[in-house]
């Protein structure tokens, strides 16, 4: 799954971009959606890319992210899934939409604080030592950690 945290929030903002936002479910900034790897969804992250950060997540982190936040056993109970991994996995698959995981109980947003010691630059890509865009290796786990 990915993991998109909303950084920058301008007021004169392009509405494609806007809308895209609003459907990934980023409405604010320092707000955490957890996403399926679809292309759709990466194409939506592509395009925001200079707004929000975003990466990959481990199945272990995310179990032991929502495990404070949700009852877990119940939503993947309520698939008839046998473990939560089974569970992310068939939602990264597409076999599980992800509205019918949230309207079951799956929670995929979340209003976090600013991170502990700041983002480095909210003006530059990850690349170029920024904190927006694309991060690879599961290197979004240590901003969440932070928040």
């Amino acid at each position: 799954m990915y993991a998109a945290i909303r950084i920058r929030g301008l007021p004169d903002r392009n509405r494609k971009i806007e809308n895209t936002l609003k459907h990934i479910g980023l409405n604010q900034r320092n707000s955490l959606v957890f996403l399926p790897e679809t292309e759709t969804f990466e194409g939506m992250l592509n395009k925001t890319k200079d707004i929000v950060t975003y990466g990959k997540v481990s199945q272990e982190f995310l179990e032991e992210f929502l495990e404070d936040r949700i009852d877990i056993e119940s939503v993947y109970e309520s698939f008839g899934e046998e473990s939560f991994e089974d569970l992310v996995d068939k939602i990264d698959e597409g076999e599980i939409c992800i509205s019918e995981a949230i309207e079951e109980g799956f929670v995929n947003a979340f209003n976090m604080n600013s991170p502990k010691k700041g983002f480095k630059d909210t003006k530059r890509q990850f690349k170029q030592s920024g904190s927006l865009g694309l991060r690879e290796d599961h290197k979004v786990e240590k901003i969440v950690k932070r928040m």
